[in-house]
């Protein structure tokens, strides 16, 4: 079986940080969001915290190109 990383849209990513900014469990921002992993949420806030915002605009396997 060949599993394909899921790709969230913008707004999606921008939705589930919002939630867990307002406290909102995860577990609830992954089924509200149908993100079938927590993993992708806690980047999304790490980056958001960062200040990294360019890289929720990225498709998977470009967030390490940026400004090469």
């Amino acid at each position: 079986m060949i599993r394909k990383k899921q790709v969230c849209a913008y707004e999606t990513k921008i939705k589930a940080i919002e939630m867990k900014l307002a406290q909102v469990p995860t577990k609830e921002v992954k089924d509200v969001c149908e993100i079938k992993n927590e993993t992708p949420i806690y980047q999304w806030m790490k980056w958001f915290k960062d200040g990294e915002l360019h890289r929720l605009e990225q498709p998977i396997g470009k967030q390490y190109s940026y400004r090469k």
